[in-house]
């Protein structure tokens, strides 16, 4: 049996998500008959191809499928320290957690940017910007968080694990660092919010997304230490 956190969960939900769909099941046939004739001497576009199709119901299929028993979650979290390039596995696990993680609340930042222009944001901006710490599970990634000065400026938990103490390590972890914490959230993202709630986290501001990429409204939560 797989253990928790290897990449077989994705690939066992998005069989099982296409055996209980069938209109999903056939759109993907029609994406890989597509995609074969589209490619039929180029085995990488084609897998590339299938890529995002692949992305978003795995996503769909962890959400609806839920944590993992808690029986199963052994965690560690580490700082990361050294640079990191695009186009290393780290930040691919971590662009693929970060849309997975999305794809319940946040779809509409998602669709905003490619995986591409992900890992170039993630490698380029947010880790050289920020103090970042991941958790892993058999080292696999499980979820990240990313702050800097007092601010968390991200915070994600990979979709089968949340709900299972990793999210409120994370949290820990920045407030040992911070002695005042401040955080933005989309409104459509409640679940984010309550979960702030819960550890202490009040709103103190409220607006209608004049100042962010995706132009939704937004909360400024904080916490006072």
């Amino acid at each position: 049996m797989a253990p928790a956190g290897h990449p077989m969960w994705g690939h066992l939900a998005f069989r099982d998500h296409l055996r209980s769909h069938t209109d999903e099941a056939r759109e993907y046939e029609r994406l890989k008959r597509q995609l074969a004739s589209m490619y039929p001497e180029d085995r990488a576009a084609y897998t590339e191809g299938k890529g995002d199709f692949i992305e978003r119901v795995t996503a769909e299929a962890l959400a609806q499928r839920g944590p993992l028993p808690r029986a199963d979650i052994r965690f560690t979290s580490r700082r990361l320290t050294a640079p990191l390039s695009p186009d290393s596995d780290l930040v691919a696990a971590l662009v693929r957690l970060w849309r997975e993680a999305r794809a319940s609340h946040l779809q509409f930042l998602t669709d905003l940017h490619s995986a591409d222009e992900d890992r170039a944001y993630l490698s380029g901006v947010v880790l050289p910007a920020n103090e970042v710490w991941v958790a892993e599970i058999d080292n696999q990634l499980a979820g990240f968080i990313a702050f800097h000065d007092g601010w968390v400026n991200h915070l994600y938990v990979a979709p089968p694990f949340q709900g299972r103490g990793i999210g409120s390590e994370l949290v820990a972890i920045a407030r040992r660092e911070n002695r005042t914490l401040q955080l933005w959230a989309f409104e459509a993202n409640e679940p984010a919010i309550r979960f702030y709630e819960r550890r202490g986290f009040r709103v103190v501001e409220r607006t209608y997304g004049e100042s962010n990429e995706a132009k939704r409204p937004d909360v400024r939560m904080q916490w006072d230490g």
